[in-house]
């Protein structure tokens, strides 16, 4: 017969687990503290989930639908990284829309950065960026900061898709701290699938899919984030009901043709193009870049296999990004981007917008007034840019070089970067906000004018990507400059410019410059912009009387 004596060891254990269970900080005998631990599997639906739980959000818990997240404190944030949004897009989910989680009964440790997606490093590009080291298919990630110290702080939500072409890039180089320190924001950055893994389109990939539709899989991995974040932010501290979604380069395009996409409705409220908008027949219609996906398939001998998809899949990442990389050069022969698929984008997304389609929310959208000084062609010689001229647009050429002269071989470069300035960025950035506008998006325009250390150092001025460290408030380690006082200054009303519009809809207010929406009907050349720089103000904007010209040439 058992004593009490000899049933107390196992009546310790039993309150050790009961004090867990109500205290999940307290860990039960032979259960080590790890970054998994099990939550109880009764608690079988998100909103059970969601109110069961305590708010340990201050001590870097956040108890979402999806599961427990452990983060890291920082000074006046909270970072959780690496946070899984979809599944693994490897084996036969290659080239499949991405997969939404299942509810993750763990603790998850997420205080590392996940990997890249794969890639390659681009040519062209005068910075020549190299490409991130640590690689996986495994890449579909998110990163969050946030300066709550309650889940039930609604603080205003921005959502950030990283440019590259389409092809480079990742979420690690925007780290969120600061901008939301400063601007009492939670951030989100992402990864997304990028080159022929993200965006190809090939005839059998059509016709495996259910949509009838190949190559938009690195947008529907963007639109996969945002239904996450609208399922999970709350945890974070953040509203989904005030989500901005924001990006500069390719991921400008990506807000753009977002915004256009019958995906969406309901995913973002507010949007920031910063450098890429939608062109004017962009993107190229999917029957003509399946001619690209046939070549890349050729080139890793797949095309006469009997199964072209299975072959495709079996091919590591590296040979596929290696066998036929895109470069940072306009006009180059391999590109990697969003198609008109007839599914996320039916049509281009000038058209998609032109009809109404889309969530009519309040648009910021901008360009740098030295944008392409990163990626023009090499032109030193006022002979070598009327060759050029002619030879690219031979039934234009006449006007172009009229709205663009070369009087002195000195001169050439400058106006070369002027030219591709106007047609890549600033031009069809008028064109989208006039469109926009006319729909009836309360829409502000702006113009990045100042030359930053680095620009000035490397003479390519107010370069592509110059605004990012003073919008993200991170001018530690941008290029390894020190930033002086009025760098300060500038990156200060930038984060305030664009918290304010993330938590709005307008990027004025207190203490901030006035900034008054663009008015639909009016004529170009009436046209102004928000010059940012250390004086901030309304101007005419410089590129009007060109885009005018380069309009009415179908050239914007």
């Amino acid at each position: 017969m058992r004593t009490l004596a000899d049933c107390v060891p196992l009546l310790s254990v039993m309150l050790a687990v009961l004090l867990a269970a109500c205290h999940p900080s307290i860990q039960p005998p032979g259960v080590p503290v790890s970054s998994e631990v099990t939550i109880n599997a009764a608690r079988d639906t998100p909103t059970a989930t969601t109110n069961a739980r305590p708010d340990r959000l201050a001590s870097g818990i956040a108890s979402a639908p999806d599961g427990e997240y452990q983060g890291t404190v920082e000074t006046e944030t909270i970072s959780f990284k690496g946070i899984p949004y979809a599944q693994p897009p490897l084996g036969p989910l290659r080239w499949q829309p991405p997969r939404a989680l299942a509810p993750a009964p763990v603790l998850r440790g997420a205080t590392e950065y996940g990997p890249a997606c794969p890639q390659s490093a681009l040519s062209g590009d005068t910075l020549n960026i190299a490409a991130p080291a640590n690689q996986s298919e495994d890449c579909l990630k998110l990163n969050i900061w946030t300066p709550a110290q309650r889940a039930t702080a609604k603080l205003p939500v921005m959502v950030w898709i990283h440019g590259g072409w389409f092809s480079r890039g990742s979420a690690r180089p925007y780290p969120g701290d600061e901008l939301a320190r400063k601007g009492q924001v939670v951030v989100v950055t992402l990864n997304y699938r990028l080159g022929a893994l993200g965006f190809l389109v090939h005839p059998r990939l059509a016709a495996e899919s259910p949509k009838h539709s190949a190559g938009n899989y690195g947008l529907l991995d963007q639109i996969e984030a945002l239904r996450w974040v609208q399922k999970n932010i709350a945890a974070f501290g953040g509203d989904p009901d005030r989500v901005t979604l924001f990006g500069q380069s390719a991921g400008g395009f990506s807000v753009c043709y977002l915004l256009a996409s019958p995906l969406t409705h309901g995913l973002f409220q507010r949007a920031i193009m910063e450098s890429g908008t939608c062109g004017m027949d962009g993107p190229t219609p999917a029957a003509i870049k399946a001619r690209q996906g046939i070549a890349l398939s050729s080139a890793l001998n797949c095309e006469t296999q009997a199964d072209v998809l299975d072959c495709l899949r079996h091919r590591s990442a590296a040979d596929i990004v290696a066998a036929l990389p895109s470069t940072a050069s306009y006009g180059g022969e391999v590109y990697y981007g969003p198609s008109q698929d007839r599914y996320v984008l039916p049509a281009s997304g000038r058209d998609l917008l032109a009809s109404g389609q889309g969530d009519h929310v309040p648009v910021m959208i901008g360009s740098t007034r030295d944008d392409a000084s990163r990626f023009v062609p090499h032109i030193e010689t006022r002979q070598a840019w009327i060759d050029y001229v002619h030879l690219h647009w031979p039934k234009q050429a006449e006007r172009l070089l009229a709205l663009y002269p070369v009087e002195r071989d000195e001169t050439a470069h400058d106006m070369v970067v002027r030219a591709f300035t106007d047609l890549h960025y600033g031009c069809p950035a008028l064109q989208t906000a006039n469109l926009l506008a006319a729909q009836g998006h309360p829409t502000y325009r702006y113009l990045f004018m100042y030359v930053p250390p680095f620009g000035a150092q490397q003479q390519i001025g107010a370069y592509h990507g110059a605004e990012l460290p003073y919008v993200f408030g991170d001018l530690r380690t941008a290029h390894g400059h020190h930033y002086g006082p009025e760098d300060q200054r500038l990156s200060d009303r930038l984060v305030a410019t664009w918290a304010q519009f993330a938590a709005t809809g307008q990027p004025t207010g207190p203490g901030l410059p006035a900034w008054p929406p663009l008015v639909a009907g009016l004529q170009q050349v009436q046209i102004q912009v928000q010059a940012l720089a250390p004086e901030q103000k309304m101007i005419d904007d410089p590129a009007a009387p060109a885009c005018a010209v380069l309009h009415e040439l179908h050239l914007d």
